[in-house]
């Protein structure tokens, strides 16, 4: 085989591998960084909008030409956003979230979003080096039900996070952030026991979707069609139109009301 031949064969395994690594690289997806993140900020007590625009930015990280984890040669974004470098990539993200008193800018909820983003795939990466990703492990780890107690893990780690940000951004009192921990009480339990009844390392199995479905509607309850249709349809909306950009950058958008749109 000659030098050349070699020389193209090589480089045609580390696209083929590159490639095939971008498109199952994805983390939780949709149901998890835009709906679940949506339900958790308002049960932390952020504002319908406010709660928007962190699941928006949660997503968009996915989706944005410059953080997704779908391009081949996005070995760098892969390990910070995406958190194939593990926890050192969401400290690193978390250090750089800023706002103002009480106020939370659009260039700061993308800021949160990619830290949130991060957080949240570093547990569903957790099966995956930083080099191959799940290259050898399929898109499974995509799925809240592949490990169910890490996500449940995650998802306590998120609400804090959320809390945090309150205490932070929003200037919540002790007496708010208790009244929010109280609320997602419930919630716990819910997650609790799908997490015990879900089967560990089986991402095809149907019982296990069926079992994430009949969960996220006990979440949600009488709000499931706004958290994971209504709002779903705004995100997808919005990214098709994106909001004119005012002299200071993207204005923001507000959240669709119960059963609405964004206008």
């Amino acid at each position: 085989m000659s030098l050349f031949t070699r020389l193209v064969l090589s480089c045609g395994l580390f696209l083929g591998i590159a490639i095939a690594l971008g498109k199952i690289a994805n983390g939780y997806e949709e149901p998890v960084h835009l709906s679940l993140t949506i339900w958790l900020a308002v049960t932390a007590g952020f504002s319908d909008n406010d709660a928007f625009q962190l699941g928006r930015f949660d997503q968009a990280t996915d989706d944005d030409s410059d953080t997704t984890p779908m391009a081949p040669h996005h070995f760098k974004e892969r390990g910070l956003y995406h958190a194939f470098d593990g926890p050192q990539a969401v400290r690193k993200l978390e250090a750089q979230v800023k706002c103002d008193s009480e106020t939370i800018t659009i260039p700061q909820f993308r800021g949160v979003g990619h830290y949130h983003h991060a957080l949240e795939d570093q547990f569903a990466h957790r099966c995956c080096g930083a080099v191959l990703g799940q290259l050898l492990v399929g898109a499974g780890p995509d799925k809240p039900w592949y490990a169910p107690r890490d996500f449940v893990e995650m998802v306590n780690r998120k609400f804090e996070a959320l809390l945090e940000l309150r205490r932070k951004c929003k200037a919540a009192s002790s007496t708010e952030i208790t009244v929010a921990r109280s609320r997602f009480e419930q919630a716990k339990a819910l997650l609790d026991r799908w997490a015990s009844e879900a089967f560990e390392f089986s991402a095809e199995d149907e019982g296990n979707q069926a079992r994430w479905q009949d969960l996220i509607r006990s979440l949600y309850g009488a709000d499931y069609v706004k958290y994971a249709e209504t709002y779903v349809n705004a995100y997808r909306d919005l990214r098709r139109t994106p909001p004119t950009p005012g002299p200071s950058g993207p204005v923001p958008v507000p959240a669709p009301p119960s059963g609405g749109t964004i206008r």
